[in-house]
C-alpha cells in the first residue's frame, strides 16, 4: 500500500551516492516490512516534494501528546537510516549504510539557528537535515565508519558512536540545547534499527559536495559523558591512608566497577583511570595494573602500551582529585570550583544542585565587583585599578552570566573514590534556574566594601583628571602630574576627561573664548562674572554656608508668551559637560511631586543641570539641597543621601526669569546673563548663527588638538580665578525688567512707564485702572482690581519702592515710597 501516491525511486534523479542504500518502509509503524531500498537523494525529493504536506500539517495542529503520537505512527512511511533490513529488528540487517541519524526534540524557538548550525558544522559535515514531523526538532543524518558498529552487540550496536556524537554536542551545542540529563540527542537511536519518520520540509538540506566519516578519531576526541558513581559516605577520612585498609580501595575493586571483563574501551578506561587517581594510586601503579590486567578492545583507540600511557598521563595532569579544589562542607555536601554539590541519596550520590555562593563571591570580587558606602547606605561598584564607576544589579549578573556561557569544557574531578563529569550545559542550566537566589539586592550585601579612599577637590584645591594628565588648580596656579605619581586613592570613571591635556597660557585665540566674550558683549566686567560662575561649578568642594545655583538667562527682552533662547547658554554646559560629570535633567517635564525626581544623580555626579525650567518652577525646593546635601531615590533600588561635603553643584537654564523674590532665593542664585549677539541673528528659525560664526559646531571633531588644549587651558583658567576671588557678580541688563514683565503683562509694563509715577504722592485706584484699560482695551475688557493692585505690587518691586494702599469712604488709594535704609 502506497497511501501517499510516492513515486518509484528510479523517477528521481539519483545524483547522491547511490550505493549507500537502507531501507524504506511504506503505510504505518506496524508495518515491519520494507517495501524497497532507497538512498539519500530519493529521501530529499520525497521530503521536498508534496507526498507528506497535508499530514505534516495536520500533525502540527495536534496538541495533545498522545493523539499526535499516535496520528504520526498510522500517517507517515519512514526509513531506517543505518542500512537496509529484512524485517525492522537489529537482528535482521542485511547491510550497514555507513550512516547514522541524530535526533534531536523540543529544540523551541531557537530550530532554525541549530539547523543552520549544524549545516554548517564542518566535523560533522551532515548529509541531510529535515524539520522533524513535530516542527519542533531535527533530523540530522551523517556519515560514520561502518567497521565502528559492535555487530555482535544484542542491543546498542552503534552506542560508542551515539556517545560520542552527544559528547560532540555536549561540547558545541550546549548553548542551545538543554539536556535530558546528560542526554543531547535521542538515546533511542542507539539501536541500529530505530525508525525515522519522513515527513514534508521544502527546505530540507542535502549535501551532495563534502564527504567526511565520522571515524574512531572522533570517538577518541569525544569520550562519553559521564554520570558519577554510588559514593561510599562510610570512607576514612585520613586521605593519607587511602588504599591502604579497604578493599573498596583496591585496584580489584575499581576494575568491578568501572571495567568489563573483555571489550574495554576508551571510556571505561576514562572512568577507572580517574577513579584511580581519587583514591590517590600513583598514576605508574595505575598504568601497569592496566597493562597487565586490562582486556582493552582491539577497535579501541587506546589499544596500545603508549596510547594508554598518554590517557593516564592526561587523566593525571588535567583532572582534580579529593586534594585539589575540593572544599568539604558538611558529611553530605562539598564544593568544587563554583559547583556545590549535595547527597541526595545513598543510592544516587551526590548530585550538582546549585552554585556554591561563596566562590562565586571569589569570582566577582577578582572581577573588581563590590559595595562602596555613599552617606548612610552602600552601592555597588566595579574597580579597575584606582578606577571605579557604579554598577547595577544587572551588571554583575551579566558579568556571571558570561563567566558560565564562556565554559565550553567538561569540569572534571574525583572526590571519594568516585569520578564527576559535568557538562557545560547542566552547569548553564543550574545557573540559570537558580541565579536568583544570588542576584538580588540582599545577597549583594555580602560583597567586600572597598574602602579606598576617594580623591576630592578642596576649599583651596581643584582637581582634574586627563588620559595623560592628573592636573591641580590652586590658588598658586595650574600643575600637572603623571598618574603615577599619585597612589593610595581612587576616582569615578566617568569623571576622567578622555583627552590629553597640554597647558597653554594665551587661550584667546580659541573659539570658546571668543563665544565667551561675544555672550558678554566684550565687557570685561561681564567676563569676570562668566569666568568666574564656571570656575564655581569645576570646583567640585560645597561649603553649605556658601552654597549657590548658577542661573543662565537671556539678557534681551523677548515675548512673554513665547521666550526665544538661541543665545549660547547650552554651549557653556556642554563645555562643562566636557570637563566634569553633569547629569542633565528635562526642566520642561520637572515635577517636584516625583520622589524619583533626582534618581538620575549619582555619587560620581559633579553637576546637576536643570535645563530650560519653566517660569513657574519651584526655586525652593533645592534650598535643602544646597544646604543639607541630597536625598537620592530610585525606583527599585536603596535610597542613598550625598552628605554636603561631597554635593554636586546646581546650574539651571531658563528662557523666562524663575519666579520667586525672596531674600533666601536671591541669596541662593548667582545669576549670569547671556547677550543676544548670536540670537539675534535668527530671523526665519533655521538659521545656526553659533556655528556659522566659529567654522562648525563648537566642540566638533573637526576642532585640532591645539584648539582643545586651549580650550581646557581656559576652562581652567576659570576655576582658577574662581578659586583667587571667589564668585564676582555682576548686576544684570534686564532681569529685574524681564522679571516685572513676566509678573504682569506687556501693556501693563508700557503703561506703567508712561504714567511717570511719583513717590509719597496717593493715587486713585478704580480711576487707574479704568485709565489703564481705557487706553488699550475699551470698555470691553475687564480686569479685576485685585488683579490691578498686585500688578501695581510688581511695579514696586521693579522700581525698589514701598507699596501702601488705604481705604476711607469706599475709595481705595494706593502710594509709592522710597524703601527705608
Amino acid at each position: 500500500m502506497n497511501k501517499h501516491n510516492t513515486p518509484p525511486v528510479n523517477t528521481f534523479v539519483q545524483s547522491h551516492d547511490k550505493d549507500i542504500l537502507f531501507s524504506y518502509f511504506e503505510d504505518r509503524i506496524t508495518n515491519t516490512t520494507p517495501s524497497r531500498n532507497i538512498n539519500l537523494n530519493a529521501v530529499y525529493n520525497l521530503t521536498k516534494a508534496e507526498a507528506f504536506k497535508e499530514a505534516t500539517a495536520s500533525l502540527r495542529k495536534i496538541k495533545d501528546i498522545n493523539t499526535a503520537k499516535n496520528f504520526k505512527s498510522n500517517n507517515f512511511d519512514y526509513v531506517t537510516f543505518a542500512g537496509s533490513f529484512s524485517k525492522r529488528n537489529d537482528a535482521s540487517l542485511i547491510k550497514a549504510s555507513g550512516l547514522f541519524v541524530i535526533d534531536i526534540d523540543h529544540v523551541g524557538e531557537r530550530l532554525h539557528e541549530l539547523r543552520q548550525r549544524i549545516i554548517d558544522d564542518k566535523i560533522l559535515c551532515p548529509q541531510l537535515v529535515f524539520i522533524s514531523p513535530s516542527g519542533d526538532g531535527l533530523k540530522t543524518v551523517i556519515k560514520i565508519d561502518a567497521s565502528l558498529i559492535d555487530y555482535t552487540a544484542k542491543s546498542r550496536k552503534v552506542n560508542d558512536i551515539w556517545q560520542a556524537v552527544n559528547s560532540y554536542f555536549a561540547k558545541h551545542y550546549s548553548d542551545i540545547l538543554i539536556p535530558n540529563v546528560n542526554d543531547f540527542i535521542d538515546p533511542a537511536n542507539k539501536e541500529i534499527s530505530r525508525p525515522c519518520f519522513l515527513c514534508h520540509d521544502e527546505n530540507v538540506y542535502l549535501n551532495e559536495n563534502e564527504n567526511v566519516t565520522v571515524n574512531s578519531e572522533f570517538i577518541k576526541d569525544y569520550p562519553a559523558l559521564m554520570k558519577s558513581s554510588k559514593p561510599s559516605i562510610k570512607k576514612a577520612t585520613d586521605h593519607g591512608n587511602r588504599g591502604t585498609g579497604s578493599p573498596s580501595f583496591t585496584f580489584e575493586s575499581l576494575a568491578e566497577k568501572h571495567l568489563q571483563e573483555s571489550e574495554n574501551h576508551h571510556d571505561h578506561l576514562l572512568k577507572f583511570i580517574g577513579a584511580a587517581k581519587g583514591i590517590g594510586k600513583p598514576a605508574d601503579q595505575t598504568l601497569n595494573y592496566i597493562n597487565n590486567n586490562v582486556k582493552i578492545s582491539a577497535e579501541s583507540s587506546r589499544n596500545s602500551p603508549e596510547m594508554v600511557q598518554d590517557l593516564v598521563n592526561d587523566i593525571y595532569g588535567r583532572y582534580g582529585t579529593d586534594s585539589e579544589g575540593i572544599v568539604y562542607l558538611t558529611p553530605i555536601e562539598f564544593a568544587y570550583s563554583f559547583l556545590f554539590f549535595k547527597l541526595h541519596s545513598i543510592k544516587t550520590g551526590y548530585v550538582f544542585c546549585n552554585l556554591f555562593q561563596t566562590e562565586v563571591r571569589n569570582i566577582l570580587h577578582e572581577a573588581g565587583y563590590f559595595k562602596r558606602r555613599i552617606g548612610k547606605g552602600f552601592i555597588s561598584i566595579q574597580k579597575n585599578g584606582c578606577i571605579i564607576k557604579e554598577v547595577s544589579l544587572e551588571n554583575i549578573k551579566d558579568h556571571m552570566t558570561k563567566v558560565i556561557d564562556d565554559i565550553n569544557e567538561d569540569i572534571c574531578f574525583t572526590y571519594q573514590g568516585n569520578y564527576y563529569q559535568i557538562c557545560p550545559a547542566i552547569i548553564k542550566e543550574t545557573y540559570l534556574k537558580n541565579s536568583h537566589n544570588i542576584f538580588n539586592k540582599n545577597w549583594l550585601t555580602h560583597l567586600k566594601e572597598f574602602t579606598d579612599p576617594e580623591i576630592k577637590d578642596t576649599e583651596s584645591e581643584s582637581f582634574f583628571y586627563f588620559n595623560n594628565a592628573f592636573v591641580t588648580v590652586s590658588k598658586e596656579g595650574i600643575r600637572h602630574e603623571q598618574w603615577d605619581e599619585k597612589k593610595g586613592f581612587c576616582i569615578w570613571e566617568d569623571q576622567i576627561i578622555k583627552h590629553d591635556f597640554e597647558l597653554i597660557e594665551d587661550f584667546s585665540d580659541s573659539h570658546f573664548y571668543k563665544f565667551l566674550d561675544n555672550v558678554t558683549s566684550e565687557d570685561e566686567n561681564r567676563m569676570n562674572t562668566m569666568m568666574t560662575g564656571i570656575g564655581y561649578l569645576l570646583h567640585h568642594y560645597f561649603k553649605a554656608s556658601q552654597g549657590q545655583a548658577v542661573l543662565f538667562y537671556d539678557e534681551s527682552i523677548t515675548d512673554i508668551k513665547t521666550p526665544q533662547g538661541g543665545s549660547g547658554k547650552g554651549i557653556i554646559i556642554q563645555a562643562i559637560m566636557k570637563v566634569r560629570s553633569v547629569i542633565k535633567i528635562d526642566g520642561k517635564h520637572f515635577s517636584n511631586d516625583n520622589k524619583f525626581k533626582w534618581e538620575q544623580i549619582t555619587p560620581s555626579t559633579q553637576v546637576v543641570f536643570l535645563d530650560d525650567v519653566k517660569t513657574d518652577f519651584d526655586f525652593s525646593i533645592l534650598h535643602s539641597n544646597l544646604t543639607d546635601g541630597w536625598t537620592i531615590e530610585r525606583k527599585n533600588v536603596s535610597q542613598f543621601i550625598i552628605d554636603p561635603k561631597d554635593s554636586p553643584k546646581t546650574v539651571i537654564t531658563s528662557n523666562s526669569i524663575i519666579k520667586g523674590d525672596g531674600s533666601t532665593n536671591k541669596r541662593r542664585q548667582f545669576v549670569i546673563e547671556l547677550s543676544d549677539f548670536y540670537s539675534k541673528k535668527i530671523i526665519n528659525g533655521d538659521e545656526r548663527p553659533i556655528e556659522t560664526h566659529h567654522d562648525g559646531l563648537l566642540f566638533g571633531d573637526h576642532w585640532t588638538k591645539n584648539e582643545w588644549n586651549m580650550f581646557f587651558s581656559l576652562m581652567l583658567a576659570c576655576n582658577l580665578l574662581y578659586l583667587k576671588f571667589g564668585l564676582i557678580p555682576f548686576e544684570g541688563i534686564n532681569i529685574k525688567l524681564n522679571r516685572f514683565r513676566q509678573a504682569t503683562n506687556e501693556d501693563f509694563v508700557q503703561w506703567s512707564e508712561g504714567k511717570n509715577f511719583e513717590t509719597d504722592q496717593d493715587y486713585n485706584t478704580k480711576d487707574c485702572l479704568n485709565e489703564f484699560l481705557n487706553t488699550y482695551y475699551g470698555t470691553s475688557h475687564q480686569i479685576a482690581q485685585r488683579t490691578f493692585t498686585s500688578w501695581l505690587k510688581e511695579y514696586a518691586k521693579f522700581k525698589l519702592w514701598d507699596f501702601n494702599t488705604n481705604a476711607a469712604n469706599g475709595i481705595t488709594k494706593f502710594l509709592f515710597s522710597e524703601k527705608s535704609k
